[in-house]
This record gives structure tokens, C-alpha cells and sequence, in this order.
């Protein structure tokens, strides 16, 4: 070894010949490399006066999440981190050597104080935003789903408000209180609203009273593609970073037993898969995340089964099929077992029905005297019923409803028995345990009188489901779930009263699913002192389109404090007006009135028909009803408009005129020499 040394240092070794220890490098050189190395693009300036100073650490002018306090002095020292990424870091700087025990104790205290002061100014922000936020929430309108972002996400609104900038504003909620707002701009750009809190902050889509998984994602873009493809909640984190404090927050509401899916990010750096494992461990949930690189969003975009993604099949083994309760077709039996009706080609048990109309139209008359008789067992209106408990959750109007039955009673000469009349407020929008106490007082009715329950009746639907969105899925799809789960555990039919939309020809208000979700459907129209009632729906029975018609009958009840005379009335069969129906639909009247339904049709065919793929001379069912009602209704009411459409396409459907087409979306000409020259004034497809 010596020699070798000789051989590269021949004149020995010197001082000269050790490489010098380089001294520290600047204060705010040290300090810089700090946060580079936390994460952190460091600011353009760095200001050692002991005060907070907040930067953009992503290189947006107007994202301010970066914040550093530096001390000057002998020994500079100071913290720094990143609010929106929940960085936060002491720093002291290298001054060459190990500080003395005096140095450790001023540097402590230092520390201490730049701590106190960051958590002041801290709280402060917190509080001023939170306030700022709630406010701006407030005063902001919905969005439009035209929003240049929504329709490029192609989704529905899932809730964003807009700012007047045009921006979309969505909240974060931490305790059930708003803590801070996010915007997003037309080009998808996003920013938090100056010193909202992020860590901790979510906002929920849906409702966790929906049964089910929860689902946790980062973006509310991904929130209303995931909710719209499975109905289930979904709570928005807006960072991965914050989908572990998400997910323990919502496993801490859920409970143990609930599943919570968190879907992850698919992106390049791996961050959306790592956090989201994070969050799983901690909260003992599973990550689905897609097969590309991309979010949920993206993947559903790109024509991805979103549906199939979240909830892939499981395999399934015979014993869980009989737990299921699966029959194969080659399993059915020869017999056939026709529905269990309530009501004679009306309502069958354990279904779900709407009877709607407007406020004159009679509708609860109507539904109290099918009660009454169902509570008697005794014929309706030429219908035979049931007989068994009925339940009348009489919401709106608990003493007109008993006034009611005391005329019917009156008037009959009978006292109806098992007709509970309950007076309780109940709302099944905002909780699902007002639900569960009516299924509660349903099982102990049902056992003071000894017999099932045969019908729950909901009147009415505004007053069941107060503060619901009529029109929107994400808050009635709960309300309809739960007159499921009323049905299912006490196998009694569900009816529920509701009022026509703004527009009468358009049917029932409010949220198109509830059309969807029942059995039966029945409007009730009064025209010119004239009642009937047509079933507009029929799921499980013949007779769509039958009308009821009846009349009311006055009764006098007694005699008010000023002398006038205090009535109610009872629903009575229309015998006179149901035969002048049956005579209209008579072979033989089938030509009254069949030149001016076919004038009708004509011009509402040049108007909006077409010539079709099918060489059809073809038109929209419901483009002749607004011919009629645009240019034919010379001050009739809405109702009288449909009614005049139904009488014209009877008669020429009778007639052999026209015939319907894909169902009933459509209708065709089937003589088309009664309609001379039609096929060559019209376009074709």
C-alpha cells in the first residue's frame, strides 16, 4: 500500500491535497431546496421577516395553497407546506456546525412561536372563508346542464351552482357546515375559493339512506358519471390526498357492514392508486379504478361500461341461486296464476299506484270511497274488492279527511270499519325513519284489528316527500324506495295522491321516474261538471285507457256558527255519462264527428308527419296533441284537449283509418285514399 501511495503522491501528502469542506450554501438557497424536495415548487421570493406569506405552488397566478413563514437572525430557521396538499414542515438552516444547547432552546421556542402564529392566521382564514363560502352558496342559482363543462363531461347537473363569472361552484362540507367552495371554469380548470379547508372536506351526491355501496371518488365530474350509472351515493374527496380522511369520515356514518368503493384515478404518476389504497386500508374499503389511463369520467366517455365496471357479475353456485330464489322457464308450472287484485281490474296487492289530478278534479273523494269499500269489503263502482286494513296517512288535511268519511257513513247508512286514519307528519325524503315508523304503526294496527293491511294510502305526495325536489331522481328515487319498502314487508298495495304538472296534457308533475317506478296510473279529469277516471297505466291488468266515471253527491253535515249550511260530499256512479261513452264508441256512432277527426289529423300531419324508412305516411302521437292544442283549442282547458285528441283517434282508429305504430309513440295511415295527395306534400326520411 505504501509503495502505491509513493507512486501517486511522490513529495508525501499535504494539507493541499484534502478536498476542502464547501460552507453552507445561503439561508434562502437551503430553504428553497427544502421544498423542492417536500413536493413544493418554491416561490419566486422568499422573505425572512418572520411573517406568513402564501405563494402558488402550481404555477396559476390565482392558486395561492403554498405558504412559508422565514426568521432572519443567527440562526435562520422557519416552516412551509402546502394547505390544498396537506404538506406542512419545519426548516432550520445548515450553519456548518451542531448547535449548542442554548441555540436548540432559543431555536425550540422560535418554533414554537412560528407554529402559534401559522395556527392563528390559519383559523382565521378557515373562519372568514367558511363564511364567505356559505354565503356565496347560498345566493348562487343551479347550473344549467348547457354548461360548457357539464356537456363535455356529458353528464347531468349533479348539483353545481353558478358564479356570476359563469364558473360552476361546488361546496365542501365538513360537520354538515360548508368550509370552502370549488370553481370550475368553462376550459375545466379548477380552484378553491382563498382559504377554504380542504383536509377533512366532502360533498355527497345522493343519499346514504339509499341502500347499497357508497362510492368515493376525487372529482364531481366523476361523482355524476358513477351516481347516474349506479343511483348510489357518492362522495366527492376533490384530492386524492384527502380520500383517506373522506373515506374514515363516511365509514364513520355508514357503519362497519356497509360497503365503500373508493374509485380510483388511473393516472400516470400512480398518485390516485396509491392514496386510494391509503384510504382503503384505512377504512376498510375496495378500489375499482379503470383499465386505461384516466378517471371514471374518461373511461366512461371513451364508451366504457360504467355500470359493469363498478359492479362486475359474481360468479354464482347453485346454493346461492335458491337463496335467490331464481326459477328457470322450463321450471314453471302448467297452471297459470293470475295477479291478486285489490280492486277488480284496478290495483293489485302489494303494488304501487299515483291518482292524480287537479285540485277540483275530486281525486281524494275518489280514493276515500275505494277505502271505504275495501275497509267493507263490499263492491266499488261496479268493481269488486278485497276486504281487509286500510291505512290513510292523511298528511295534508287529517280533519277534512275524517269530515269525509262521516258523509260517507251518512249517507250509506253504514259505519266503516278498519279504516285507520293516521295524523302524524311524515316525511320520507329527508330520513328513512319516518318510513320505518309507519311500517311500525301498519304492524300494530294490523294486530288490534286482527287482519292484514290491504292498502297504505299517501296523501299526498308533496306533503310525504316536503322538501324533495319533485323533478329530480336523486331525491324522490329514495321516497319511491321506501313506499317499496313498505309494500314489501307488509305486502299491502301503495297508493299515493298527486297533482297535475303546469302543463296538464304532460300528466302527473314532477320526476318521470315515478311514472316508471308503478304499477298502475289513473288521472282524474273534471270537464264541464263532468268526473271520470282513466287509467293511464296499467302494468300487470288489462283495461289501460278505461274510464271511471262518477259524480258527487252533496251532504249535508250540520249547520256552521253563523247559520249556513256545512256539506261534504260522496262519490256516486256516473251511469249517464259512462253510457253516452259506450255509445260514442259504438260501431254505429263511430261516423259522428269522423269528417272533422280526420280534417284534424290531415293538417296535424302536414304540420309534423313525414313519410318514414317504412314508406309510412307517419306522425308522432303526442305532435297531434300539440296540433290540437296550438291551433284547435279555442279556450279549452288542458284536459279538454287531450280529450278531444283521445275522441279523435278513436274514431279513425275504428274507423280503419289509421292504426298505431312502434306501440303507442306513433300512428300511421292504413286507408291512405281517405287522405287524397297526403304522401306528396309531405318530406321523407
Amino acid at each position: 500500500m505504501a509503495k502505491i501511495l509513493d507512486d501517486i503522491f511522490p513529495n508525501g501528502l499535504t494539507d493541499a491535497d484534502f478536498p476542502k469542506e464547501l460552507p453552507p450554501q445561503a439561508p434562502d438557497i437551503q430553504l428553497r431546496v427544502a421544498m423542492s424536495d417536500a413536493g413544493i415548487q418554491p416561490p419566486d421570493e422568499i422573505i425572512f421577516d418572520g411573517q406568513l406569506h402564501r405563494f402558488s405552488t402550481s404555477g396559476k397566478p390565482k392558486d395561492k395553497s403554498g405558504w412559508y413563514v422565514a426568521h432572519d437572525g443567527k440562526i435562520h430557521a422557519g416552516a412551509f407546506g402546502d394547505w390544498k396538499l396537506g404538506i406542512d414542515c419545519t426548516w432550520r438552516a445548515d450553519i456548518g456546525r451542531e448547535l449548542s444547547v442554548a441555540e436548540q432552546m432559543q431555536h425550540s421556542a422560535r418554533m414554537r412561536e412560528v407554529k402559534i402564529k401559522r395556527d392563528k392566521e390559519l383559523a382565521e382564514l378557515r373562519e372568514n372563508a367558511a363564511l364567505q363560502a356559505a354565503e356565496i352558496w347560498d345566493s348562487a342559482q343551479l347550473a344549467s346542464d348547457d354548461h360548457p363543462y357539464i356537456q363535455r363531461k356529458g353528464i347531468s347537473n349533479p348539483g353545481w351552482r353558478i358564479s356570476p363569472d359563469g364558473r360552476l361552484i361546488a361546496p365542501m362540507y365538513i360537520d354538515d357546515e360548508i368550509a370552502g367552495l370549488q370553481y370550475i371554469a368553462n376550459d375545466g380548470s379548477k380552484l378553491f375559493m382563498k382559504g377554504s379547508k380542504t383536509g377533512g372536506a366532502w360533498w355527497m351526491i345522493g343519499s346514504l339512506s339509499t341502500d347499497g355501496a357508497v362510492y368515493i371518488v376525487e372529482g364531481v365530474a366523476d361523482a355524476a358519471t358513477v351516481f347516474e350509472a349506479t343511483g348510489k351515493p357518492v362522495a366527492i374527496a376533490y384530492s386524492a390526498s384527502n380520500l383517506t380522511a373522506v373515506a374514515q369520515s363516511v365509514r364513520s356514518i355508514v357503519g362497519d357492514a356497509r360497503d365503500i368503493v373508493i374509485v380510483a384515478d388511473n393516472d400516470e404518476s400512480g398518485t390516485g392508486q396509491r392514496e386510494s389504497q391509503k384510504a382503503a386500508e384505512a377504512a376498510a374499503c375496495t378500489v375499482v379504478m379503470p383499465p386505461e389511463t384516466g378517471d371514471i369520467n374518461d373511461f366512461y366517455l371513451a364508451g366504457g361500461d360504467v355500470a359493469g365496471l363498478l359492479n362486475p357479475p359474481k360468479p354464482l353456485d347453485q346454493e346461492i341461486i335458491k337463496a335467490l330464489d331464481v326459477v328457470f322457464s322450463d321450471q314453471l308450472p302448467d297452471e297459470y296464476t293470475p295477479p291478486d287484485e285489490l280492486v277488480q281490474g284496478l290495483l293489485v296487492s302489494g303494488g304501487s299506484s299515483v291518482v292524480y289530478g287537479d285540485s277540483n278534479s275530486g281525486k281524494t273523494f275518489f280514493v276515500l270511497d275505494m277505502c271505504c269499500a275495501i275497509a267493507r269489503g263490499v263492491e266499488w263502482l261496479g268493481r269488486k274488492t278485497e276486504p281487509g286494513l286500510v291505512v290513510y296517512l292523511a298528511t295534508e288535511a287529517p280533519n277534512s279527511i275524517k269530515t269525509r268519511i262521516q258523509a260517507y257513513q251518512r249517507y250509506h247508512g253504514v259505519v266503516v270499519p278498519n279504516l285507520a286514519i293516521v295524523q302524524m307528519p311524515v316525511n320520507f325524503y329527508t330520513s328513512s325513519a319516518d318510513a320505518k315508523a309507519v311500517l311500525q304503526l301498519v304492524k300494530v294496527v294490523e294486530q288490534m284489528r286482527g287482519m292484514p293491511a290491504r292498502i297504505i294510502i299517501g296523501d299526498t305526495l308533496a306533503r310525504i316527500s316536503a322538501g324533495a325536489n319533485e323533478n329530480s331522481g336523486e331525491d324522490m328515487g329514495p321516497v319511491m324506495a321506501r313506499f317499496d319498502m313498505l309494500s314489501k314487508h307488509t305486502g299491502a298495495h301503495m297508493l299515493v295522491i298527486h297533482h297535475n304538472g303546469k302543463d296538464q296534457a304532460k300528466g302527473a308533475r314532477g320526476w318521470s321516474g315515478i311514472r316508471a317506478h308503478i304499477d298502475t296510473e289513473i288521472e282524474l279529469i273534471e270537464e264541464n261538471g263532468q268526473r271520470h277516471a282513466t287509467i293511464t297505466k296499467q302494468r300487470e291488468l288489462p283495461g289501460k285507457n278505461n274510464s271511471i266515471f262518477f259524480k258527487l253527491e252533496v251532504v249535508k253535515m250540520g249547520v256552521t256558527k253563523w247559520g249556513d249550511d256545512a256539506n261534504s260530499c260522496v262519490v256516486l256512479a256516473d251511469e249517464e255519462n259512462a253510457n253516452a261513452e259506450e255509445i260514442k264508441k259504438s260501431p254505429e256512432h263511430i261516423s259522428d264527428g269522423l269528417i272533422s277527426a280526420a280534417t284534424s289529423f290531415r293538417d296535424a300531419v302536414l304540420k309534423f308527419g313525414r313519410v318514414d324508412r317504412d314508406n309510412d305516411i307517419y306522425i308522432i302521437d303526442d305532435n297531434w296533441l300539440e296540433y290540437i292544442a296550438t291551433v284547435e283549442k279555442m279556450g279549452l282547458s288542458p284536459s279538454s284537449i287531450r280529450s278531444a285528441k283521445k275522441r279523435y283517434k278513436d274514431k279513425l282508429i275504428a274507423a280503419g283509418y289509421i292504426e298505431t305504430k312502434n306501440g303507442e309513440i306513433g300512428l300511421r295511415v292504413s286507408m291512405e285514399e281517405k287522405f287524397l295527395g297526403l304522401r306528396l306534400m309531405l318530406p321523407k326520411n
